[in-house]
């Protein structure tokens, strides 16, 4: 019987393996650093490497021998987004401006892994001003995606998701304001959660997220398994006293949810926007027939609110005044004045003249924001779960997403809700890629996507590593 490598076992099982002694803290580090080696050159997903400060630490907690239930999270490695600020690592946002800008903290959720007794390996590639669903920039250039190199990883998250789905790091850190945590995991067949807005505090990320930004973004992790996000993520929520959104709020087990009381909802498009492709259109369907032998109801819903909600996720999230703003703030705060792809297709669409609007128009789109999330209440009044895509399809190849950005109404309403939202791989494309599947709950409820996405990772296998 074949034993599984260190860089092949679940977060869950490498921390059990450094309890019981049955491998040292600093040969885990070791083995996932050799691992990035390996892979990177193709990939492309790790940016600024922490090694040494990474086996450093290990070498003092295996010295140390701390007590693991102290420190959750003892020797686990972890790698970060580029723009989630790490002490001493690189943080640049995909802009050539801040090319080789040195931390000198850690944001609040770094710090919180950290306390917990993980150990960051570095710094992984994203998407430019994390403005597109493929990850390039004109510092670290294009990462690639492990099932098949001629195809995007996603973004902005994209080099964490790489890296993980690649058994580089076994879970990461991402951010997601328009999707960039969800399309990336789904792209590349690994687990990733949208939380509940405020679950998990901003400080920390670059640049600041102040204003509206602040309740569209999102920070969180990702790994290949679901029972990984939910272990890290209880370690990681709760307000810190910085970012003022924040709260404490309770959260439940999973365990403790009874699939067989679950209603479900579900929709697969609205007509006339993002239709989906066979494929991921087969899986949904396959997902609803699952999940109709083992929950208490399932009902295919009209999902109106996807009607407006692209718009009004633009309009907020670029500020409904074309590009100049923009590049005004680049050049004065990040002295970035040269654009590589992902800026000048980003500021295309900023400029097309439906996405210009007046002040008084600003202001339509702040109150349809409310009837999407009213809208959403209503179905939450008749179930507990939907059911939904990420994107139209299975990655894509590089440079195609650039001009369709309406494709991923799907994510980006989410950003708009507020809601929690896991993403697990149901399924695979006739090209063999991966395909993963949309859970979102009622605020608060992380605990029901976690058990609906273990649920599914039983039946349909969850995350598969790429050959």
């Amino acid at each position: 019987m074949m034993t599984k490598t260190i860089t092949e076992l679940s977060a869950i099982d490498i921390l059990k393996g450094i309890k019981k002694n049955e491998f040292k803290i600093s040969e885990v580090v070791e083995a996932h650093i050799s691992k990035i080696d390996e892979i990177n050159p193709a990939l492309n997903a790790m940016a600024a490497p922490l090694y040494e400060q990474a086996r450093e630490k290990a070498q003092k907690l295996d010295n140390k021998k701390e007590p693991n239930k102290e420190f959750p999270l003892l020797g686990l490695p972890v790698t970060i987004k580029d723009h989630v600020q790490v002490k001493g690592g690189i943080s640049t946002f995909g802009l050539k401006g801040l090319k080789g800008n040195v931390n000198q903290t850690n944001s609040t959720i770094v710090q919180r892994l950290e306390d917990a007794g993980a150990i960051v390996l570095g710094n992984t590639n994203m998407a430019e001003f994390g403005g597109a669903y493929e990850t390039d920039n004109l510092i670290y250039g294009r990462t690639n995606n492990p099932y098949d190199l001629n195809r995007t990883s996603g973004g902005s998250s994209g080099g964490e998701s790489a890296l993980i789905s690649a058994q580089g790091s076994p879970l990461g850190i991402g951010t997601d304001a328009g999707g960039s945590i969800r399309v990336p995991a789904h792209y590349t067949g690994i687990v990733g959660i949208k939380p509940t807005r405020g679950r998990v505090p901003l400080t920390g990320i670059l640049p600041e997220t102040n204003g509206i930004l602040s309740f569209l973004a999102y920070v969180s992790p990702m790994a290949r398994y679901v029972d990984d996000v939910e272990f890290v993520y209880h370690q990681l929520i709760g307000n810190d006293g910085q970012d003022p959104r924040s709260i404490t709020y309770p959260l439940e087990s999973s365990e403790k949810i009874d699939i067989k009381k679950l209603k479900v909802a579900y929709y697969t498009g609205f007509e006339g926007i993002a239709e989906i492709d066979s494929d991921t259109s087969t899986i949904i369907n396959n997902v609803v027939a699952a999940l109709k032998k083992d929950t208490q109801s399932v009902e295919e819903i009209n999902p109106i609110f996807l009607e407006k909600a692209y718009s009004t996720w633009l309009t907020l999230f670029a500020g409904g005044g074309g590009s100049a703003p923009t590049k005004f703030a680049l050049e004065q705060f990040f002295n970035t004045t040269e654009y590589g792809i992902v800026l000048q297709k980003l500021f295309t669409e900023m400029d097309k003249p439906e996405n210009i609007v007046s002040l008084g128009d600003f202001q339509m789109f702040l109150m349809q924001w409310d009837v999407i999330a009213k809208q959403l209440n209503g179905v939450f009044q008749q179930a507990d779960v939907i059911v939904s895509p990420v994107a139209i399809s299975a990655a894509p190849l590089h440079g195609t997403s650039y001009d369709s950005m309406s494709d991923f109404v799907y994510s980006q309403l989410h950003n708009l809700s507020g809601l929690p939202t896991l993403v697990v791989r149901c399924g695979t494309s006739k090209e063999g890629l991966p395909i993963g599947i949309q859970i979102t709950a009622n605020m608060f409820r992380e605990d029901i996507c976690f058990a609906v996405g273990k649920h599914l990772e039983e039946i349909f296998g969850g995350y598969k590593a790429p050959k």
